[in-house]
C-alpha cells in the first residue's frame, strides 16, 4: 500500500535489475536509474529471439555500466544439453575475463561448468530452477550460489517465511514487473510440442497467447468449435503482465535484494520508462518512506503507455491453489500501448552566438513540424505536477541541414531549435508521443507466468 510518511526508511532499499536485450536497451537502462542490468551473450540465454550481445558489445555494454557503478549479470540459464557444453565453457571464460558481476544459471550442470571455468563468477540461480522452499536455497547456497531468483509462484508470505530461514549472505530477488508465464517458472514444453522451438534453449514460440479450437467429429464430419472461456474471447493461457509498483514497501519488508523488471525482449524505450518508474518510486520509499498517492498515479500512468497486456499482481497476494483468480486475459491477445517512442537525443549543441540551440534526434517512429512532444531526461526527478518535460518540434532538419516537414526514416539524425532558455539536455534523453489513456486509467492493479 502506498504511504507519504515523509519519513526516511532506514533499512535499505532493494537493488532495481533492468533488461538489457540489446546495447540499446542497456544504454537507456542505465542512464534512467538501474542499480544493475541483466543480458546475454547471443545463443546462451532464454531469449534467443532478442538480438542479445556479441562479445565486443558486451565489453563495450559492460564498461559503460560500470562506468556508473551499474552491475552486470550474464544470463547461461538454458538446459544443458550434450552440444551446448564447449560454447558454454568458452563464454563462463569470456565472462569472467570480461569482468561480468555474476551469471545467471538454472541447469546444476551448467552451474559446475561455470565454477570450473569461471571460479571468480559470481553465481544467481534462475527463477527456471524453480526455487520454491528455503531447502532449495540452501542447497544452491552450498552449491555455490550468492543469490536466488525466486519461482514466481510464490506468495509474499512465503517468500518472508523463506528469508527468515536461510543465512543473511543468501540474497534473494523476485521480479517486480513485465510479462508472466502460463507454465510453472515458465518450464515449458507447449512450445517444444507444438513447434519444435524448445522455450528451455531460449526459442520460446508463445502457444500460450494464441487462440485455439477443438475438434469434434460426429459420424463422418468433421467440425471445429472456438475454445472460449467467455464471450469476450479464446486465449485461455494468455496470462496478463505483472506490476508491483504500488507494492514496493511490502517487497522490501519481505526482504528481497534485488527486483527485476522483465523485458528483455522488448525495446530501449520500455526499458528506459519502466526503469525510470521504479527509480523514482523506490527513491520515494527510500527518501520519504513512500510513495504519495499523486506520485503513485503518475508513474503507473507512465507504465500504462509501454506496450504491456493488462496488468496483475500476480501469486504474491493470492493462493497459487485458488481457481477463482483471474491469472490470464482471454479478452486480450496483443499488448495494449498509448505512447510512441518517436527518438532518441544524440547531441545538443549551440551556435556562435549562444543563442542558436539545437537537439540531434536519433529517430525511431514518424515526427513532425509543429508538434509537442514529451521529453524525459535521465536522472531529472518525476513529480506529479511535472512528470516529463514537453519540447515543440521547431525549424525541424535533416543531417545536411535542408529544412524537412517530418522525419520519415528510423535510425535517420535530424535536428531540431531549441528556445534559448530551454535547460540542458543530455544526450539518452528520450522523446515521445502521449498517447493520452488509450491503454486505460492508471489504476491500482490489485486484480489477482515470461522467463528470464
Amino acid at each position: 500500500m502506498s504511504t507519504n510518511t515523509s519519513t526516511a526508511r532506514t533499512d535499505p532499499i532493494p537493488e532495481l535489475l533492468a533488461p538489457a536485450g540489446d546495447p540499446d536497451s542497456l544504454r537507456l537502462a542505465v542512464a534512467f536509474g538501474a542499480d544493475a542490468v541483466y543480458l546475454s551473450l547471443r545463443n546462451q540465454g532464454l531469449r534467443a529471439g532478442s538480438r542479445n550481445f556479441t562479445p565486443d558489445e558486451l565489453r563495450e555494454g559492460m564498461a559503460l555500466a560500470h562506468a556508473r557503478g551499474v552491475r552486470v549479470y550474464a544470463a547461461l540459464n538454458r538446459i544443458l544439453r550434450p552440444g551446448d557444453v564447449p560454447a558454454l565453457r568458452e563464454a563462463a571464460r569470456f565472462l569472467q575475463e570480461a569482468g561480468a558481476d555474476a551469471a545467471i544459471v538454472a541447469d546444476p550442470g551448467v552451474l559446475d561448468l561455470v565454477r570450473e571455468e569461471a571460479p571468480g563468477l559470481a553465481l544467481h540461480i534462475s527463477t527456471q530452477a524453480s526455487v520454491a522452499s528455503a531447502e532449495a536455497c540452501r542447497f544452491w547456497h552450498r552449491a555455490g550460489a550468492s543469490r536466488v531468483v525466486l519461482a514466481r509462484e510464490l506468495g509474499l508470505s512465503e517468500i518472508r517465511a523463506i528469508r527468515r530461514d536461510l543465512p543473511p549472505d543468501l540474497e534473494l530477488e523476485a521480479f517486480v514487473h513485465g510479462a508472466m508465464c502460463v507454465a510453472w517458472s515458465g518450464r515449458c514444453l507447449l512450445s517444444l510440442a507444438l513447434t519444435g522451438r524448445d522455450a528451455n534453449q531460449g526459442r520460446c514460440a508463445q502457444p500460450c497467447r494464441w487462440p485455439y479450437e477443438v475438434g469434434v467429429r460426429e459420424l463422418s464430419r468433421s467440425e471445429w468449435m472456438p475454445v472460449e472461456q467467455d464471450g469476450t474471447g479464446t486465449y485461455v493461457f494468455n496470462s496478463r503482465d505483472l506490476c508491483l509498483l504500488p507494492r514496493l514497501a511490502d517487497l522490501a519488508d519481505a526482504g528481497l535484494s534485488s527486483l527485476k523488471i522483465e523485458g528483455r525482449a522488448k525495446s530501449g524505450f520500455y526499458a528506459a520508462v519502466v526503469t525510470r518508474a521504479y527509480r523514482a518510486a523506490l527513491d520515494a520509499l527510500r527518501d520519504e518512506g513512500g510513495v504519495s498517492p499523486g506520485l503513485e498515479q503518475v508513474l503507473l500512468r507512465e507504465l500504462a503507455g509501454t506496450s504491456h497486456r493488462p496488468f496483475d499482481t500476480g501469486f504474491y497476494f493470492h493462493d497459487v491453489a485458488d481457481p477463482g483468480r483471474p491469472a490470464t486475459a482471454p479478452d486480450q491477445p496483443g499488448y495494449l500501448r498509448s505512447d510512441t517512442w518517436v527518438g532518441r537525443v544524440a547531441g545538443a549543441w549551440a551556435g556562435a552566438s549562444g543563442d542558436d540551440r539545437r537537439l540531434a534526434v536519433e529517430m525511431r517512429n514518424r515526427f513532425g513540424e509543429g508538434e509537442c512532444l514529451d521529453l524525459l531526461v535521465p536522472g531529472e526527478p518525476v513529480r506529479p505536477d511535472r512528470p516529463f518535460r514537453r519540447i515543440p518540434v521547431r525549424d525541424l532538419r535533416d543531417v545536411s541541414g535542408a529544412p524537412v516537414a517530418e522525419a520519415l526514416h528510423p535510425m535517420a539524425i535530424v535536428t531540431l531549435a531549441l528556445d534559448p532558455g530551454e535547460p540542458p539536455i543530455p544526450a539518452d534523453s528520450l522523446l515521445r508521443r502521449s498517447g493520452g489513456t488509450e491503454s486505460g486509467p492508471a489504476s491500482r492493479p490489485d486484480q489477482g507466468s515470461g522467463t528470464t
